[in-house]
């Protein structure tokens, strides 16, 4: 008798520095699963015109989108308050709800947030539906979106040993 299928919700994208690497998990946990004679139920939340609404959907990975917005920095807080960032940020509380109700839906084992302006929707999500997250950071320093969710992860995966002084 196999047991239930294991639920996974990734999110991350924008670029390959996202969405391979969350590819790459869903891969190698599909195939962890499959020698134990389980499957790997998939949900990627990720943005419409990002990478991954072409990468998740080429890969028969079920794909949806949320709203989010993306901070353009400056040292200048005058240019941190231009109209571009106050449209995307207040786009993100609309997110946060559309990926609740994905989470909701989907009932994930674990949230994966492989990083990007997308995951911090999905990640304070997971965080407001009780279901753990799994930040992964690619890169010797932790991005923007993860540094973010770090507060809200249960774990953080790192690929460089140089990014753990956290």
């Amino acid at each position: 008798m196999h047991s239930a299928p294991f639920r996974l919700v990734v999110t991350g994208g924008g670029t390959g520095g996202h969405t391979y690497p969350a590819l790459t998990a869903v891969r190698t946990l599909q195939a962890r699963l499959a020698g134990e004679g389980r499957a790997l139920d998939v949900l990627w939340i990720g943005t419409t015109d990002g990478l991954e609404a072409r990468v998740a959907p080429a890969e028969g990975i079920a794909f949806t989108t949320v709203a989010t917005g993306k901070i353009r920095r400056s040292k200048n807080p005058i240019k941190m308050a231009s109209p571009a960032n106050v449209k995307d940020m207040a786009r993100v509380p609309l997110g946060v709800l559309q990926a609740r109700r994905a989470i909701d839906r989907f009932q994930p084992d674990v949230v994966l947030a492989t990083g990007g302006y997308v995951a911090v929707p999905a990640g304070l999500a997971a965080r407001m539906c009780h279901r753990p997250l799994v930040l992964h950071e690619q890169t010797v320093r932790l991005g923007l979106a993860n540094r973010k969710l770090a507060s809200a992860a249960t774990r953080i995966c790192v690929s460089s040993e140089s990014t753990l002084p956290l």
